[in-house]
């Protein structure tokens, strides 16, 4: 088996849960919170260069092809970007969802289960 061919092969294997978890992701409310909105930004920025990599295998290297690969990552380069500026953001100052858990109704404590039940 050679080289390019176990590439190829990993490279459809990343693809799958990468964009799975988008899918996924994109059933919960993630768009309520910072943290979320990024998650799910960071997660299609994951899957878009796995994405891309398929579609050449498919349909060759063609100019179409490069005006989508580039469009895609100039979105991975903004997305990047974001990451470590609220990343330092976090850092300098704390979670920047802080505020978010106090808005958040708070759930009571599960109750210890009593071991003489």
């Amino acid at each position: 088996m050679s080289v390019q061919l176990v590439g190829n092969i990993l490279l459809w294997i990343a693809a799958v849960p990468a964009v799975g978890s988008v899918i996924v992701f994109s059933r919960v409310t993630w768009w309520r919170s910072t943290w979320g909105r990024h998650l799910m930004a960071y997660m299609a920025a994951v899957s878009i260069p796995l994405v891309l990599g398929c579609v050449r295998q498919i349909f060759g290297d063609s100019s179409w092809f490069q005006g989508l690969r580039v469009a895609a990552f100039g979105l991975v380069v903004v997305v990047l970007w974001w990451r470590f500026i609220i990343t330092i953001q976090a850092l300098r100052e704390g979670s920047p969802d802080e505020g978010d858990l106090e808005k958040r109704p708070q759930q009571p404590a599960p109750h210890a289960r009593n071991p003489k039940e």
